[in-house]
């Protein structure tokens, strides 16, 4: 699967409430005989036992809920909104979703980016072949945000080529705590980019 990944330190506060995650993780637990893996080109990529090792330590979601709130940051207005953007995003554009916020301060850089991409892919996000969209996750504990794009997006560097503008675009809403609002306004701003591409592909 074709993805490009960034990290970058941001001045991020406290968490602010917290929120039931019963509701968006599985009922099911994952199991070295009941794994839940579903993407092919996982499967066809690394060795069985690859596979199950990272799957068992992602946590088993619910892909249509889109925002995964471990720490209690957002308020349900605020994930609420974010869900009506993704699944907005997700319907016009094809593009898929998943908005995760954890806090975890033994993490260094490498657990960030293994466990949003290992996220991403062991709860079947994406859309189409190449699974295209975006996943995205806070660090409150560590004061960090990774940004992780896939299939077509990744393929033409959005992410990459846009970065900069991304961080100006979520830095006054983390700094005034307005955290769901910094996230709907980088999904709508990744979704402008990824059209644009795709309608300059078509001419």
């Amino acid at each position: 699967m074709t993805r490009f990944l960034t990290i970058m330190i941001f001045a991020l506060l406290l968490p602010m409430s917290a929120m039931s995650q019963e509701e968006w993780l599985q009922p099911e637990e994952r199991t070295a005989d009941n794994p839940q893996i579903h993407k092919q080109d996982i499967l066809d990529r690394l060795p069985d036992d690859d596979i199950i090792a990272h799957a068992l330590r992602t946590p088993y979601v619910k892909p249509e809920y889109k925002v995964y709130d471990f720490c209690g940051t957002l308020t349900e207005e605020g994930v609420e909104s974010i869900r009506s953007c993704a699944t907005a995003m997700m319907e016009k554009s094809n593009l898929d979703a998943a908005i995760v916020f954890v806090s975890e301060d033994s993490w260094e850089y490498d657990d960030n980016e293994q466990f949003i991409m290992d996220f991403y892919d062991y709860n079947d996000f994406g859309c189409g072949e190449k699974h295209d969209g975006i996943c995205v996750i806070v660090n409150m504990a560590t004061h960090r945000f990774a940004i992780f794009d896939t299939g077509t997006p990744a393929q033409y560097n959005i992410a990459g080529s846009n970065l900069d503008n991304y961080i100006t675009i979520l830095q006054p809403y983390f700094r005034s705590n307005n955290y769901s609002g910094g996230i709907v306004a980088l999904l709508n701003q990744f979704e402008e980019d990824c059209n644009i591409v795709l309608e300059w592909l078509k001419d």
